[in-house]
């Protein structure tokens, strides 16, 4: 198997948010399209993170400013406060069940 960097995988990940972006803006999926569009420069922004350059407060403060008067505004103001308030060693429990590709899954 491959390994991969961070910046790599940031990059990747950027990538599929542009293809979502895009996807949800021919598809005409506006929350497709609205979440990509806030978050798709946030991978290249977490490479500055890893450097230095960036505190990840800068990061949430960025985004806040590229929702505010969108519909984002709300998405992020009712999701932040569900993220800060899990332990940072707890696993995001989701409606969607495990595949059990998960790479924190042990197998």
């Amino acid at each position: 198997m491959e390994h991969i960097t961070n910046p790599q995988l940031y990059d990747l990940l950027y990538r599929a948010l542009i293809d979502l972006r895009a996807e949800g803006h021919a598809t005409q999926n506006q929350l497709v399209f609205l979440l990509a569009d806030l978050f798709h420069n946030i991978p290249l922004q977490l490479g500055q993170v890893d450097q230095g350059d960036l505190a990840p407060d800068d990061v949430l403060v960025w985004l806040h400013r590229r929702a505010q008067g969108t519909l984002m505004e709300d998405w992020l103001t009712l999701r932040l406060p569900e993220v800060m308030a899990k332990n940072a060693d707890r696993r995001v429990e989701h409606d969607i069940p495990p595949d059990g590709n998960d790479p924190q899954d042990p197998q």
